[in-house]
């Protein structure tokens, strides 16, 4: 949505197995971000000690510069696929 500028809706889907950790979608509005650039702007339904299997999709809504998934706490599991639409 950086480069369209009237358009500030992405949509992000994460698919999952059996996975045991946190996924963040994290943005930026640098350039070229640095660590501290990113800040959280979804976290998807896993409290990160329990198995989550789904395939969720949510909207995000913002101008953002850049956009990633940021995945903490992972002991196991697997992500299948992440992907983002504009």
């Amino acid at each position: 949505s950086y480069y369209l500028q009237s358009n500030d809706l992405q949509t992000v889907a994460l698919f999952t197995t059996a996975l045991v950790g946190v996924v963040k979608i994290q943005a930026s509005l640098a350039t070229t971000p640095t660590a501290s650039d990113w800040f959280d702007v979804y976290t998807f339904p896993s409290d990160g000690s329990s198995e989550y299997t789904d395939n969720v999709s949510v909207n995000i809504t913002g101008n953002f510069t850049w956009i990633r998934a940021a995945v903490t706490d992972f002991t196991a599991g697997t992500i299948n696929k992440a992907t983002l639409s504009y």
